[in-house]
């Protein structure tokens, strides 16, 4: 049974918002994470997503994580990093392309201090 899933938003100094994905992120929850990172869009902070609990992503997921990118990335002084601790999740960024463009981190400490 997958784990319920979640996306919390925590405020850190920075500005950053980290942001936490707990569970399966799809089509039926991706949603929910794209309210997070529109909060953290319209406060003009930059973001931290917190992978180190996702279990799957689907290409929906995978799809709004680009989105956000850029247009977080898009704005003067804000930019989107990720922690992603599962193989599963990171081989998926690396077969689309996105590990290469986007910044990934082994821990939240480090893409923290990129952020900064």
């Amino acid at each position: 049974m997958p784990t319920p899933f979640e996306a919390t938003t925590e405020e850190l100094d920075g500005p950053v918002h980290k942001i936490s994905v707990v569970g399966e992120l799809d089509l039926d929850t991706a949603p929910i994470l794209e309210a997070r990172l529109r909060e953290a869009q319209e406060a003009g902070v930059s973001v931290l997503l917190d992978l180190s609990d996702c279990e799957f992503i689907d290409s929906s997921g995978l799809a709004l994580i680009v989105q956000a990118w850029r247009e977080i990335g898009s704005r003067d002084g804000t930019s989107l990093a990720m922690c992603c601790a599962k193989d599963q999740v990171e081989r998926l960024l690396r077969i689309a392309g996105a590990y290469g463009a986007i910044s990934i981190f082994d821990s939240v400490d480090d893409a923290l201090a990129d952020l900064r």
